[in-house]
């Protein structure tokens, strides 16, 4: 027993260092003995946790029913628990890997042909390892040897098959759109609604949109508004930088910075020994094997002693200026509605609203505070997941509420710049993505094989589907901005698209550029745009100078104007909002974390 103990020792020992040694990395700068204790005591509960029950798992399963495979590989108990202990490890971090492709650890299960025989590796691996350790013949070291470097390659050639296919990502031509879109003058208003003379740059982030799911809709004309848009503007893809997480990349679209610098990394943070030590990037979407994928997932499940506590993270998280601020500084109005990370808002020239907000957060959800009276919108799905039809009216009556709410604040406040940001497009698809698997558990392939032409017909085919009247919603309510601001410039971009494997969007497809009124350039392709270069575009429209410190461009090519962009060295330091107190954030919380799980951002 002795040994044993030892083995399940140096096993925890070893996962708490290489845990602690990349948190400490990727979260620097944690430079105090105190912080690299914290982190030490958190990964080590974790790894103890973990192992623990695994090799609880061993001592019963030895005992009542692994007993002749034990005796049959004559490897003793503590050769039996060091491959136990070894094979979790390898079969944790390829299984959420592969999982996450073939649906097997999504919201929504199933099984693909290449899934099964994926799972098949998986099955290998775990006897190749229980292999090395079988006491046989007259050279068992050399045995051992063999066998795990077998078992190398298994596991990197598992990774490579999974690593290609969720790459795969359908790409439109975008030079040749405009000439299979059907004729499309400006159609006539959704509604009735008094035009405004003002012309403000509009900014519309849409989460989740996408080219491959535009094209067929537009072509079938469900889509007018932004076809208009795309025939007299700008359009191109938009580069995310290998990433597909909304929090990582949303703050990167609004300020211009990368995530190292505006140092959001994630939906959730971890605070240390009483909020002394705080881990914003808990390694959970980094590109690779994701072998700590688990990790926010087992800190939520384990038993917590008091040695940590999960928070969801705000603005008060980030580091850097927003563009907002920077206009604000110059003197611009802006209105910014409903951002991804916006809560709680802070003091700008204008009028900042965060609409996902409860009574008891009236004060750090509106800005002036007395705006929070004219919102009275329709409530939300109750279980916040949109696998109905009736949930899937409720959040699209939640959506034209927001955009009728943000054109009364831009009307009111006409500003220079306006933002506005909806998940809603993006949420409906993270639960209505499996149009094509519906009620299906195996599949022999997924929608990736498919050809551009027989990709579009499966839309077409499905284009009543809540994943596809999805577009056609937001289409309406950009139509209802187009109306009530015709003489305003529009931007819409979003954070990422979608591939056609099971694995959603985690593979970073890139997003959509679009720029459209008097102070874009009519008909032009955008070769090389990314999200570093939305801000030092819209500043460039403001006649703000752009400063040095920001890594992308001005997107000119997309641009009428030839007045030549001011350069500075860098903006005045940027002092980042504090959160006073915790008073009536726990129903929000609460709120935001289920939304969250639901859609399987956290675990």
């Amino acid at each position: 027993m002795k040994k044993a103990a030892l083995i399940f020792f140096l096993i925890c020992l070893a996962d708490t260092a290489i845990l602690s040694v990349l948190l400490l990395k990727a979260n620097r700068p944690i430079s105090s003995p105190g912080g690299w204790f914290g982190v030490f005591l958190f990964t080590g509960w974790i790894s103890l946790g973990l192992n623990g029950g695994v090799f609880l798992f061993l001592y019963v399963g030895r005992k009542l029913f692994l007993k002749r495979i034990v005796d049959h590989f004559r490897l003793g108990w503590p050769g039996f628990l060091a491959l136990g202990l070894i094979g979790f490890n390898i079969l944790w971090a390829l299984w959420i890997r592969l999982g996450m492709t073939h649906q097997w650890a999504s919201i929504r299960p199933f099984m693909t042909l290449s899934g099964l025989l994926q799972s098949l590796g998986l099955v290998l691996l775990l006897l190749v390892i229980f292999y090395a350790g079988w006491n046989s013949g007259t050279r068992p070291l050399f045995q051992a040897v063999l066998s795990l470097g077998i078992a190398v390659l298994i596991v990197i050639g598992l990774l490579q098959w999974n690593r290609a296919e969720e790459r795969t990502q359908q790409r439109v031509a975008l030079e040749s759109i405009r000439a299979v879109l059907p004729p499309m003058p400006r159609p006539p208003a959704p509604e009735a609604v008094e035009a405004s003379p003002s012309a403000p740059l509009i900014v519309l982030g849409i989460d989740g949109m996408e080219w491959t799911v535009f094209l067929p809709l537009a072509k079938a004309g469900r889509l007018p508004f932004l076809s208009g848009l795309i025939e007299n503007g700008t359009i191109g893809y938009l580069n995310n930088g290998d990433s597909s997480l909304s929090a990582v990349i949303w703050p990167t679209i609004f300020s211009g910075r990368t995530a190292d610098e505006h140092g959001i990394h994630g939906f959730q943070k971890i605070l240390l020994r009483g909020g002394k030590t705080t881990l914003r990037n808990l390694l959970v979407m980094e590109p690779g094997p994701d072998t700590f994928f688990g990790l926010s997932l087992f800190s939520a499940r384990l038993f917590n002693p008091g040695l940590w506590q999960a928070k969801n993270i705000d603005s008060s998280d980030i580091d850097v200026a927003m563009v907002w601020d920077v206009a604000s500084r110059y003197n611009k109005k802006v209105v910014v509605s409903d951002v991804l990370l916006g809560y709680p808002v802070g003091a700008v020239n204008g009028a900042m609203v965060d609409l996902e907000t409860g009574s008891d957060q009236v004060q750090r959800s509106f800005f002036p505070a007395d705006l929070a009276d004219r919102w009275h919108p329709k409530p939300i799905p109750d279980d916040s997941k949109i696998l109905s039809d009736a949930s899937f009216h409720k959040a699209s009556d939640r959506l034209n509420d927001e955009v009728d709410f943000t054109i009364g604040l831009i009307r009111q406040f006409a500003p220079d710049l306006a933002v506005y940001y909806t998940h809603y497009l993006d949420t409906v698809q993270h639960f209505n993505w499996d149009f094509y698997a519906r009620g299906k558990f195996f599949l022999w392939r997924l929608p990736r094989a498919l050809s551009q032409k027989d990709w579009e017909q499966l839309v077409l085919e499905n284009q009543n589907d809540r994943c596809f009247l999805s577009y056609v919603a937001v289409d309406h309510t950009i139509g209802k901005i187009l109306t009530a601001f015709p003489r305003a410039t529009i931007m819409i971009v979003s954070d990422h698209g979608w591939t056609y494997s099971g694995y959603e969007h985690f593979s970073s497809p890139e997003g959509v550029i679009i720029l459209s009124g008097p102070q874009a350039k009519e008909g032009a392709v955008l070769k090389k745009a990314g999200i570093l270069d939305v801000v030092p575009t819209v500043l460039s429209i403001l006649g703000i100078p752009v400063s040095k410190e920001l890594g992308g461009s001005v997107l000119s090519q997309a641009l009428t104007s030839e007045q030549p962009t001011i350069y500075i060295d860098r903006y005045d330091p940027f002092v980042p909002k504090k959160t006073a107190g915790s008073a009536g954030q726990e129903g929000r919380q609460k709120r935001e974390t289920d939304r969250l799980r639901s859609m399987g951002y956290i675990k």
